[in-house]
């Protein structure tokens, strides 16, 4: 009986499986489809990579983003507000970094063209 448990079942193999059609090992080896990310939520991913937080954070983090972002910011509950909060804040941090850098890197060039402009 197809319902019976299978200590009920026989074990006898009189009964053989039906013949698979061609494609349909092929199908069933073919990946699944990958889901497609917010590239928002990409960028986010980016920026606290680049963070300076404890790997763990960073896990943390990473794993809440698309769970704490993705969902309206007046339906938030308590920990996603925080969580978002977190977020922010080490997103912030990479985003003042960064822009260290390129005024840095702008200062450094404006030395540069004035020292070639010198030697003209």
């Amino acid at each position: 009986a197809p319902c019976a448990p299978r200590a009920a079942r026989s074990s006898s193999s009189s009964r053989k499986m039906a013949p698979q059609k061609r494609g349909a090992k092929a199908a069933a080896a073919a990946p699944a489809k990958r889901e497609r990310k917010d590239p928002m939520l990409a960028g986010v991913e980016q920026a606290l990579a680049m963070a300076e937080v404890p790997e763990g954070c960073r896990k943390m983090l990473l794993a809440a983003a698309p769970h704490c972002l993705g969902v309206a910011r007046e339906t938030r509950e308590g920990p996603q507000r925080m969580l978002v909060d977190c977020i922010g804040q080490a997103v912030g941090s990479v985003q003042s970094k960064l822009a260290a850098e390129t005024a840095a890197q702008a200062q450094q060039l404006a030395e540069c063209l004035g020292a070639r402009a010198g030697l003209e």
